[in-house]
C-alpha cells in the first residue's frame, strides 16, 4: 500500500484495500444521475470497484490489484 493524498479509482472490477482513508462511492442511478455514498464507517476496509463505479480516496494508503 502507499501514501494517498487523493486518488480516484475508475472501477474495472478490480479489488481496492483502503486503510486510515476517507472513501466515497460515486455511481450513477437508473436516470444516469451520479449518486455519492460515504463510507464514513469504514475508514480501514476493502471492496470490488465495479464498473461504472468509481472511488474518490482521500488520506490513508490504498492499493488496487487486478
Amino acid at each position: 500500500m502507499s501514501e494517498n493524498r487523493v486518488t480516484i479509482i475508475e472501477g474495472r472490477g478490480q479489488m481496492v484495500y483502503w486503510k486510515a482513508a476517507n472513501v466515497t462511492v460515486l455511481e450513477k442511478n437508473t436516470k444516469g444521475e451520479e449518486e455519492r455514498r460515504w463510507l464514513t464507517e469504514m475508514p480501514d476496509g476493502q471492496g470490488r470497484a465495479e464498473f461504472g463505479t468509481n472511488l474518490y480516496i482521500t488520506d490513508g494508503k490504498v492499493q488496487e490489484v487486478d
